[in-house]
């Protein structure tokens, strides 16, 4: 992994990233930080993909 520069050592921001951060932001509608145990329906899921859809966890 490294960082991309061009002849005069700037590291340029690339198009792609630029287009995918506009969408970002435009899709974005607030500014409310994940609590400390994460999203919960992420978790849910994670928790029935390893421990099963039956298990108590």
């Amino acid at each position: 992994m490294g960082v991309y520069q061009d002849d005069s050592g700037q590291t340029p921001i690339m198009t792609s990233v630029k287009k995918a951060e506009f969408q970002l932001l435009e899709d974005e509608n607030t500014k409310t930080y994940q609590g400390m145990t994460g999203d919960s329906d992420y978790n849910d899921r994670l928790s029935s993909l390893i421990f099963g859809e039956d298990n108590p966890i």
